[in-house]
């Protein structure tokens, strides 16, 4: 949550790599900091997840804090439109299969 009181203080550092057996996620409110580890928890455990619940709530915020300041900006090759799909699913063309083929229960509230 970008809210954490302890954000700025780098105090908020998650770290989800070791959990791999993962069937529901839900995260609301992740700030720009946490979205490697966001990545990490669904690559680690999409061969299983059942329920993936993801609410970025403030986007223009969180667009701001990774350097996008309008819709233009491409940061990195990648368009603010395009960030959650190429860098935090790592989905493109060539991808090789279903990236949830568990999936039963998919709910995405502001995402790009």
């Amino acid at each position: 949550d970008f809210t954490c009181l302890h954000y700025f203080d780098a105090e908020c550092g998650i770290d989800l790599s070791r959990f791999r057996q993962l069937r529901q996620l839900s995260w609301k409110a992740p700030n720009a900091d946490n979205l490697d580890t966001l990545s990490v928890a669904i690559r680690n455990n999409s061969a299983h997840l059942e329920k993936l619940e993801l609410d970025f709530v403030h986007w223009q915020k969180l667009q701001d804090d990774l350097g996008y300041y309008d819709d233009n900006d491409d940061t990195s090759g990648i368009l603010p439109q395009n960030y959650f799909i190429r860098r935090v699913l790592f989905l493109n063309k060539r991808s090789p299969r279903p990236l949830l083929p568990a999936n039963r229960v998919l709910s995405l509230s502001q995402v790009p």
